[in-house]
């Protein structure tokens, strides 16, 4: 099997039905609701939907060819990273004949669900969809199927797309003579062109201008409520509509101007050629710097930098990080020193580089990937600013810009989580101050590779200061001969349950200033993994002290989401502490009288 095929996850052994029925059926497949857990942790679980497609049977009845073709899609889904994209996490093979998909479960359903409740909050689902739609467009992804049923909603009220491309592959598997069925009810949103064959039997296959056409009509239906020709009763009326090119009827709802009208109408344009762009919808909608938002491009390769000074080498001596030039600038080099094998090391890049078209502002982008020594590597930017554990010792931050901080590093870290990207390495040396005091989270899903490539026995020794911020089941050392779990997003809220510590009390957990690894390493002697938490500071029983309290919880289930916990910073106002303040001379700590100093200014006070 190819490098390609083969980086498929199986996630087969960790999921489970849900109930002895599909949840939902579809045009060509049934929708189960699942959990997705870890042998080691069945605590450890997430709702998820598998896509159990029926059978392909075509003319030939070829499965291995349809698997195969079937599996080439799905490496490309897999691929895709976006807010507004549905993520796959992997297939599971005992669900039906092939692969069935493994998704997030979308709480509030499709676009159709939604609007029935929801239809005022209708301007944000039509930035999502166009920006979905822009970012696939951009890595050459035809949708084919765009539909309300196809726009999932998530807890959170935020829009993915789903489903893009499998329309084309089950007809194209099945043939001409299926392809109509296999568009089924979605006649009311399919561009006229795609139900044209010739004499010749030469079908028309989906394009970005077939999706232009699809985009209008669930902008129809996004801004009214209603699908497109909802005044008739059977798709075949509506294909005769087609077939004579008659519109939607416009509706009465004044909320369709004559310019969204005229917007419409030229989407619903015959020939496929004179449809707008997807820019220009976006742009009439309501404005390209909300709505349309173009994909970053691919991140360069490259190799023979000639490295500068050396940083660090940390996680065991297994990661070396050191500073190079490119492009007349200093830029920071992260390199893997593992026994990689040569598809291993291919593997890595290729993770590198979906992982490094993720973007936000609060996100130190990726550069490049690179090659040094026959070692794989990632090149970021170089800030020579603090990190976390080093600015807060030596800077005054009152509690109103600790919050701002916490609130900035909950929105990045929310927004990998909706990518379905895990950081791995939450720690206060992996969230930076820049010179505006602005947070940025770096090395995001790096770690991952490199624990996946440690040994169980070397797990502790590997992780190294990182055990202060990290969820103990991922490095304690384990008795009972099970494996180690991998990284998730409740793994990722337990590490930011600790930076909430580290950024109220100034100190990294556990932190001692006398202390070295080895005496941390004896302390960890007196905790288990469902006692190791640092010690709250006396009288410190506010709503931030709850939500760390609830990050660390033991049950993964009960952990919350990241858009829980920005939802609570948000109604978190700026506290009063409730014990004696301090103001730090040095590396002392003398007891003041907070009545004598001012909140938000002055020397700095914990």
């Amino acid at each position: 099997m190819s490098l390609l095929l083969s980086t498929i996850p199986d996630l087969t052994p960790y999921v489970t039905k849900k109930g002895a029925y599909p949840a939902a059926h579809g045009g060509f497949a049934d929708i189960w609701m699942c959990t997705l857990s870890n042998e080691a942790y069945p605590s450890i679980t997430q709702h998820v939907a598998v896509k159990v497609l029926r059978s392909l049977g075509g003319a030939f009845n070829d499965e291995d060819k349809h698997e195969k073709r079937l599996r080439r899609e799905l490496a490309v889904w897999l691929k895709l990273k976006h807010p507004q994209v549905l993520p796959l996490y992997g297939i599971v093979s005992d669900f039906g004949p092939y692969p069935s998909m493994v998704c997030p479960w979308m709480d509030r359903g499709n676009l159709n669900n939604y609007l029935i409740i929801h239809l005022l909050t209708r301007d944000s689902e039509l930035s999502q969809v166009c920006a979905g739609l822009a970012y696939l467009h951009s890595r050459s992804v035809v949708h084919g199927d765009l539909t309300g049923c196809n726009v999932l909603i998530n807890g959170d009220g935020d829009a993915c797309l789903s489903d893009f491309g499998l329309s084309t592959i089950i007809s194209d598997l099945q043939g001409v003579s299926t392809f109509t069925s296999s568009i089924g009810g979605n006649v009311r949103f399919a561009a006229p062109e795609l139900y044209e064959v010739g004499d010749d039997d030469i079908r028309t296959f989906p394009t970005a201008r077939s999706d232009i056409y699809s985009l209008g009509s669930v902008i129809l239906q996004t801004l009214t409520g209603v699908i497109p020709y909802h005044y008739m009763r059977t798709d075949g009326q509506v294909l005769i509509e087609l077939s004579r090119g008659v519109h939607p009827r416009r509706p009465q709802d004044p909320i369709v101007t004559e310019a969204r009208w005229g917007l419409l109408c030229a989407c619903w344009e015959r020939d496929p050629l004179r449809r707008p762009t997807l820019e220009a919808v976006a742009e009439c909608l309501e404005g390209p710097e909300r709505i349309f938002r173009p994909a970053p491009p691919a991140l360069a390769h490259i190799t023979g930098l000639h490295r500068d000074s050396m940083i660090n080498l940390s996680h065991g001596r297994k990661m070396e990080s050191w500073t190079a030039h490119y492009e007349d600038r200093v830029v920071a080099v992260k390199m893997f020193r593992l026994p990689w094998s040569t598809l291993e090391k291919g593997a890595a890049l290729q993770e590198m580089q979906n992982i490094g078209q993720i973007e936000h502002d609060h996100l130190l982008a990726y550069v490049a990937t690179t090659e040094y020594d026959g070692f794989p590597g990632v090149v970021m930017p170089w800030l020579s600013t603090f990190n976390l554990c080093s600015y807060l010792p030596n800077t005054y931050v009152p509690v109103s810009r600790k919050l701002v901080l916490l609130r900035q590093i909950a929105s990045a870290l929310s927004h990998l989580h909706s990518t379905g990207l895990v950081h791995g390495g939450m720690t206060g040396w992996n969230i930076l101050i820049t010179d505006d005091g602005e947070a940025k989270l770096s090395n995001f899903g790096i770690m991952p590779i490199l624990y996946r490539h440690t040994e169980p026995s070397k797990m502790s020794e590997t992780y190294d200061e990182d055990c202060r911020w990290a969820d103990p089941i991922l490095w304690f050392e384990r008795t009972d001969g099970k494996s180690r779990p991998s990284e998730t997003f409740a793994t990722d809220i337990y590490a930011f349950g600790r930076v909430v510590y580290q950024i109220m009390t100034n100190e990294a957990p556990f932190y001692d200033p006398c202390d070295d690894m080895k005496k941390f390493r004896s302390l960890l002697k007196n905790y288990t993994v469902a006692t190791f938490r640092p010690p709250i500071p006396p009288n410190q029983l506010g709503d931030i002290w709850k939500l760390a309290g609830d990050c660390w919880e033991v049950d993964h289930r009960k952990r919350p989401t990241m858009q829980m916990i920005i939802s609570q910073l948000s109604t978190i106002a700026t506290p009063l502490p409730t014990s004696p303040w301090t103001v730090r001379m040095g590396h002392r700590s003398i007891p003041f009288d907070r009545t004598t100093v001012q909140r938000d200014d002055g020397p700095r006070v914990e």
